[in-house]
């Protein structure tokens, strides 16, 4: 019977981003990783907004967004750094626009998709795993590119 154990990757790097208003600058640091459930939940109510139309339906997804965005930077940010974040977002003075919080969103939510440098997995409690058999398929072939080109077509006159 086939069988593999999968690991989560550690992060290499520690996430933080900056976020400049109005008064200040504060740097903001985030979880490790994110589960996959939130990532799942917050890209696909952002897929569900219709780019630049006014219409009260997108209106409608527009505001269903929002409790989304809250979520994901409740989920994203470390604990202690929530409330001066929810303050500087919420201050008319720092005056942080809504196009900047959702440029971080996706940024962050491209971030916990996996495009960022990670190191080793985490120690799981499954030990190695095999295909079951000495094959070459489980052996790591070098990349090899490959070349193709467009067939040539007649041309009719």
């Amino acid at each position: 019977m086939p069988r593999k154990s999968f690991r989560v990757a550690i992060a290499a790097e520690p996430i933080s981003f900056d976020l400049q208003g109005a008064l200040s600058t504060q740097n903001f640091h985030c979880r490790d990783r994110m589960s996959a459930g939130t990532l799942m939940k917050f890209a696909e109510t952002f897929a569900n907004l219709e780019d630049g139309d006014e219409n009260p339906s997108s209106a409608k997804q527009g505001a269903a967004a929002i409790p989304a965005l809250r979520d994901f930077f409740n989920s994203a940010l470390m604990p202690e750094g929530r409330p001066r974040f929810w303050a500087m977002i919420n201050s008319d003075d720092e005056g942080i626009p809504m196009d900047t919080l959702v440029e971080i969103a996706g940024w962050l939510a491209e971030v916990y998709a996996g495009d960022r440098p990670t190191g080793p997995t985490s120690s799981g409690t499954s030990g190695a795993t095999s295909t079951g058999d000495a094959s070459l398929g489980s052996q790591e072939q070098p990349d090899t590119q490959t070349y193709s080109r467009p067939e040539l077509t007649s041309s009719s006159t």
